[in-house]
């Protein structure tokens, strides 16, 4: 039906069909249409010849789509209903909360960057190639010559124009790539250009890909559909790193908010004010209660119930941390509004904020004032608490390595720590675990791995064939190197280790990694300097970075040759055992004695979050093959790290079953795990594994 109707209504007024069921269904619809002043190039086949959008039903609480829609459609819809008119022309003459209020609970939305599983930036299906630009609070006189300009904007061509639903702003679809990962920065670059053209600022929230568009009523909404080309990486090059004049500094710490005394009744106003006195009060105060990121991102959420109201009060209340950044506080807070639910409320911040303001009290007379209470020890109960609101630790590779923890692994030249780490990050991306006995307990993570020792073609022959089948990674694993000379020639005042923590940064923030993997250590610390002390700064600058942003991180460092025979322990991590103080958990792989192509590894400090199991009595054997274009490593057995030390004839080692059979005999004769550990030299983890197999 609705395809008869668009081919109905590109027939002029005055015709008629020879069909009268038609003719009257042509009346209706054009009586209750109202035709747009300005639509070009919408000939088409098909519906489906346009990018699809995903549709939401009202509240804006709801993140599960109903349907897609494309940009015909959706142009149709906002010139037609009339529903979204009468809600719409009412909004006009209410006070802006009322406003909010309405358009939060009663219009539906639409995701214009693409279709999603539901509204989460994680949860992208495909993108549209469609960039939404808000223009808000724009005066009834300026609307339409803003309208205008940007319909004549050569540079950035109009896909669509139309109000928005309280009628004091502008909504601009512009085409840009496909491409999730660069959808910010074709934001950012637009945001530039148009505060250096037009001087005026963009709704930073549109910079998420998951941004929400509420239907609006315009039927003098512009539509253009095949005229407008996407933007390219020549726009990027051009305005993604111009500084315009607009661009807001960053609070200080010593900034208070004014707060404006109301008699008003209204529970936003009210709510305003008690947040704005509390954000004086911390920052006054110098007191801290951001510690942690979870506990970060609960109070953005918790004033994401102000809406852009609480973006002020969420820079104040980030500015006493001394990680404290404007603009990665800004886009945080513009991600969180994205993700807005409902379901974390102020009280959430006022309950955080207690304790600190209790305490802060009480001891201001017995404290001298030179010393600051931003970083006040917290209660043990509020630790509780404070747990409860974090993540859950979950396995990434078995006990071997966890979520949120800095893994080092280390080994000899040529013994496959590179090959054993892509298949590590390969496993993560897909949300697979990479043998039986190392699960992973995560759904696919978005991996970012540098890689400094293959070059693109060495890369090429590890994971294709020569008939050019590739193996098939995932979407979420980016493989690349950095271009040290390049870093220094662009930025030669720098320093190498303030340039690549940068790089990272910048890198980790806009791919949005959870994992982050370098390979390797030993490079980096030959790039940046010959000092010995750069490998630990490096790890230390890592482990900041771990905890400043939630990652979980593996690092690749080489070993000296080890003498025949020698168990692998933290004494061979690169000369200086001294790294593993700041890794959580560190392992090791080494080369087998039995065969060139066998592999053992080993946990050579354990995560604190799990038990130790690979251990020398109990090394994870496994064999390095090039299989289905993937060099990769294959599970063998676990057995004792001596069994694969080359060594003289004369000594004797256990068999896995003479094991049993010798644990089997001392659990008969009554002995504990203790006593047979004692006895036998196996770890008791180990020992109460086997009586388990037994």
């Amino acid at each position: 039906m609705q395809n008869m109707l668009n081919t109905l209504t590109k027939m002029p007024t005055n015709v008629s069909t020879t069909n009268p069921a038609l003719d009257a269904i042509l009346e209706q619809y054009l009586t209750n249409t109202s035709t747009p002043k300005r639509i070009q190039n919408t000939s088409f086949d098909s519906s489906d010849d346009f990018p699809q959008m995903s549709q939401f039903r009202s509240p804006i609480k709801n993140t599960t789509p109903y349907s897609n829609i494309n940009i015909y459609s959706f142009y149709e819809r906002i010139t037609t209903d009339q529903k979204v008119k009468l809600i719409c022309d009412n909004l006009s003459s209410l006070p802006k909360e009322a406003q909010r209020q309405i358009k939060a609970t009663e219009l539906d939305y639409i995701t214009p960057s693409g279709v999603f599983n539901k509204r989460s930036n994680n949860e992208l299906i495909a993108h549209s190639g469609y960039l939404s630009i808000d223009f808000d609070n724009i005066p009834d006189y300026d609307l339409n010559q803003l309208k205008t300009q940007l319909i004549n904007d050569n540079t950035i061509q109009t896909v669509l124009l139309f109000k928005s639903p309280s009628g004091n702003g502008l909504k601009w679809f512009i085409k840009i790539p496909p491409v999730a990962e660069t959808h910010g920065m074709y934001f950012d670059a637009v945001k530039n250009y148009i505060q250096a053209k037009y001087t005026i600022e963009v709704d930073k929230a549109c910079r998420d890909v998951a941004r929400a568009c509420f239907v609006s009523y315009d039927e003098d909404a512009e539509l253009s559909i095949y005229e407008a080309k996407p933007l390219d990486a020549s726009f990027l090059d051009k305005w993604l790193n111009v500084e315009t004049k607009s661009t807001p500094p960053a609070p200080k710490p010593t900034e208070q908010i004014i707060v404006k005394q109301s008699d008003s009744s209204d529970d936003d106003t009210k709510n305003l004010e008690k947040v704005n006195v509390l954000a004086n009060q911390l920052v006054a105060s110098k007191i801290d209660i951001t510690n942690g990121y979870e506990n970060w991102l609960k109070i953005g959420f918790s004033l994401c119930e102000l809406d852009e109201d609480g973006r002020e009060p969420f820079h104040l209340i980030s500015s006493v941390n001394k990680q404290y950044d404007y603009n990665v506080t800004d886009e945080k807070y513009t991600s969180l509004l994205n993700d807005y639910d409902g379901s974390t409320t102020l009280g959430t911040l006022f309950f955080i904020a207690k304790p600190f303001i209790e305490q802060a009290t009480k001891v201001t007379d017995s404290v001298p004032k030179q010393i600051t209470m931003s970083n006040l020890p917290r209660t043990a109960k509020q630790r509780l608490l404070d747990a409860e609101q974090q993540p859950e630790i979950k396995k990434l590779l078995g006990n071997i390595w966890m979520t949120g923890e800095l893994h080092i692994l280390f080994a000899d030249t040529g013994t496959g720590k590179s090959a054993w780490a892509t298949q590590i990050a390969d496993s993560l991306s897909k949300g697979k675990s990479v043998f039986n006995v190392l699960p992973n307990e995560n759904k696919p993570l978005r991996v970012l791995y540098y890689d400094f020792e293959l070059s693109d073609k060495q890369f090429q022959k590890r994971y294709s064939e020569g008939n050019g089948n590739r193996y098939d990674f995932s979407d979420n694993l980016f493989v690349d190197n950095i271009d040290f000379h390049k870093l220094m020639k662009d930025n030669p005042k720098d320093k190498m280790d303030e340039l690549l923590t940068k790089k990272i940064k910048a890198d980790v923030t806009n791919l949005k990694a959870d994992v982050l993997v370098i390979d390797n250590l030993t490079f980096l610390k030959t790039e940046s300097s010959h000092d010995t002390s750069v490998a630990m700064h490096l790890v230390k600058e890592l482990k900041d970075l771990k905890d400043e942003y939630g990652l979980s991180i593996l690092v690749l460092a080489h070993t000296p040759k080890v003498k025949n025979g020698t168990p692998l322990t933290l004494n061979e991590l690169g000369g200086s055992k001294h790294l593993s103080n700041f890794a959580d958990s560190v392992s090791a792989i080494g080369k087998s004695s039995k065969a060139p192509n066998l592999r053992y590894i080993k946990q050579a400090k354990g995560s604190r979050s799990g038990e130790m199991l690979f251990d020398s009595s109990n090394v994870i054997v496994a064999e390095m093959k090039l299989q289905d274009r993937f060099l990769g490593f294959h599970y063998v057995d676990c057995e004792y790290e001596s069994e694969h030390l080359q060594s003289s004839s004369d000594e004797k080692f256990h068999s896995k079953q003479e094991r049993l059979e010798l644990i089997r005999e001392l659990t008969s004769e009554g002995l504990s795990t203790r006593g047979i550990e004692a006895r036998t030299g196996i770890s008791k983890s180990t020992v109460d594994r086997l009586i388990k197999q037994l």
